[in-house]
């Protein structure tokens, strides 16, 4: 049976705090997971609906984890974004069903079910050896697909991690020193210009915790 703790949870919630220019230290994420310490009020309205939904989306996965083996399928992949996606979304608890956009390449269509079922199949079938590249690869291009209207790095992150932690026992995480570099890669993949981002996550951004 999988579990994660405490360090694992403060790891994941800063690098989605970093999807969303948050910028948060692991003493406050810890104080936030420990009760200790509520969201600051240097934080706007927007950003205090992404921290809480992390929070309560990673003691979710705490909770199930503990308890059963969770099945990373297409029905957990939406139930984390409709946590994860809470009062920020068009629509939570179902796939994109318009078009959508994101700067860096422009207009994109509605997402095909069976490519996200595809991608999911291939993290869920992948044999060890390549598993992290497969990992790595699943990540970006379930972000770049944009299956939802908001949270979807976010939900492929924590998607990921759950097949890694069942399978590997490493973490794929974004460290504030690696972001740079990190958001750089994936823009580059986003435009198809480069696939750099894929060794970059397995060689700088998984560890075992």
């Amino acid at each position: 049976m999988t579990k994660i703790n405490l360090r694992e949870k403060i790891l994941l919630a800063g690098t989605m705090f970093r999807f969303e220019q948050i910028d948060m230290d692991d003493s406050q994420i810890a104080g936030l997971f420990c009760g200790e310490s509520a969201v600051s009020a240097i934080h706007d309205e927007l950003e205090s609906v992404v921290i809480e939904n992390v929070i309560r989306t990673m003691d979710y996965l705490e909770e199930q984890m503990s308890t059963a083996e969770l099945i990373p399928d297409l029905d957990l992949f939406i139930s984390l974004n409709s946590m994860l996606a809470q009062e920020q979304s068009l629509e939570v608890g179902t796939l994109r069903s318009g078009y959508s956009s994101i700067p860096c390449i422009g207009q994109l269509p509605v997402p095909d079910r069976n490519d996200v079922e595809q991608w999911i199949r291939r993290l869920n079938s992948t044999q060890t050896g390549k598993f992290n590249l497969m990992v790595a690869e699943c990540f970006c291009s379930l972000a770049k697909i944009q299956p939802f209207w908001d949270g979807n790095k976010r939900t492929s992150l924590l998607l990921c991690n759950i097949v890694l932690m069942q399978k590997e026992s490493v973490l794929m995480h974004i460290s504030r020193e690696n972001y740079s570099e990190f958001d750089r890669k994936l823009t580059l993949f986003y435009r198809g210009e480069s696939r750099e981002i894929i060794r970059f996550l397995t060689d700088r951004c998984m560890s075992v915790v």
